[in-house]
């Protein structure tokens, strides 16, 4: 699953490079972009995409350090649907006013294309109907909010008198120091909160509490995971799950999978 991290207020604190690299090593590497409120240009700046770690942290240091902290949404694409290129790295422009970003999978026949992303359908078929500076009404964000339910999540960047940030399904993530994380668990060390690991066997173990440590190199999931519950934390997975790591507790699901199999 895709990762925005949402700078909400001009002024609040820089993203943490170790999100940054945490999310890239947890396999939202298939492309960056930034877009953030640029006053001297009025308007909604963007820069994607980018194909490096290093460039990604380069580009918001940069954008930080030029523009003192602006509002800002930085999206780390895991792909799910569409091809790795310019034209599917979020953040997508509405207006040279408005951008948004998505966090999620939108499902369903209608959304699956060899080229688009399930997000750039989403866009074209519904949101781009609304002129942008209408999505900055509640009322319309109810709107969507009960269209995409609550797994997706996005979230919009608007310049004009009042420049700010609106995200539908924002308690389905969490504000960490000022910073909103849709997917916070994609900001773990991921091998570090997991309480499994392979031995030099290959067999699964499971580490006291308080001496968990790294695993060896990260294995992606092949498929998604079936509606049960974390072994970890007792937490429900959806049918639709499509990270490696439990939401709730940074658990290792596939590991888990293999050790029920």
């Amino acid at each position: 699953m895709c990762l925005i991290i949402a700078r909400e207020k001009q002024g609040d604190p820089e993203i943490p490079e170790s999100s940054i690299e945490n999310a890239w090593n947890s396999g939202n590497d298939d492309g960056a972009g930034i877009s953030f409120i640029d006053y001297k240009h009025q308007q909604v700046s963007i820069i994607k995409p980018i194909w490096s770690l290093k460039e990604t942290i380069e580009k918001v240091r940069s954008i930080e350090k030029k523009h003192g902290n602006p509002l800002m949404l930085l999206h780390l694409r895991l792909k799910t649907h569409g091809g790795r290129d310019k034209q599917n790295t979020h953040p997508f422009r509405l207006s040279k006013y408005a951008a948004v970003a998505h966090n999620g999978v939108f499902s369903g026949k209608q959304f699956v294309h060899k080229k688009k992303s399930d997000t750039r359908i989403y866009l074209d078929k519904y949101i781009r109907k609304f002129p942008a500076d209408y999505l900055r009404h509640p009322g319309v964000l109810n709107l969507i909010e009960d269209q995409i339910g609550g797994y997706n999540k996005l979230a919009f960047i608007f310049y004009g008198e009042q420049p700010e940030i609106k995200i539908v399904n924002k308690d389905q993530g969490e504000t960490i120091d000022n910073l909103w994380y849709s997917s916070p668990s994609a900001t773990y060390d991921q091998t570090w909160y997991s309480p499994y690991y392979l031995d030099k066997s290959g067999v699964i173990q499971e580490y006291p509490s308080e001496k968990r440590r790294n695993l060896p190199a990260r294995t992606k999931p092949s498929k998604t995971y079936p509606e049960e519950d974390c072994l970890n934390c007792g937490q429900g997975i959806p049918d639709d799950y499509y990270e490696l790591f439990c939401h709730y507790c940074g658990a290792n699901l596939y590991l888990q999978e293999m050790m029920e199999s």
